[in-house]
């Protein structure tokens, strides 16, 4: 327990520092900022009226059949769309929710997937896991 304590720190502050420099170095902090503003410019072309919060998972640490691990889709009122904190098996979940929305429409489940996948400018994952 307690006598692996001052290893613990120093090998967090180790990684912690690791990882800031990567984020400098990559080049992720501008890509994902530059994905965030191309999300919200509407570029003239067509509006969706609304913005939808889908919640493609729930179940964090415990997910089970009917609840994924946690996942966000956001589209915004110009149609542009990204993910937030996605986790495995969110676009499965993304696909099947939006082909429950197809009954008695003309379009077919591939086109709907296909642009809903399209419309995906962004993805936000807030931390990696060992897996």
């Amino acid at each position: 327990g307690f006598q692996q304590f001052h290893s613990f720190v120093e090998n967090w502050t180790r990684i912690r520092a690791d990882s800031q420099m990567l984020l400098k170095t990559s080049g992720c902090l501008a890509a994902a900022q530059e994905g965030l503003h191309h999300c919200t410019n509407t570029g003239g072309g067509t509006h969706s009226t609304t913005a939808e919060i889908l919640f493609t998972g729930t179940g964090s640490a415990i997910p089970c059949k009917h609840r994924n691990v946690s996942g966000i889709y956001v589209r915004m009122e110009n149609g542009n769309a990204m993910f937030l904190d996605a986790g495995e098996g969110t676009v499965g979940q993304l696909l099947r929710a939006k082909q429950q929305t197809l009954q008695g429409n003309e379009t077919t489940e591939d086109t709907v997937g296909a642009r809903t996948l399209e419309k995906i400018k962004a993805v936000w994952i807030s931390h990696p896991h060992a897996d």
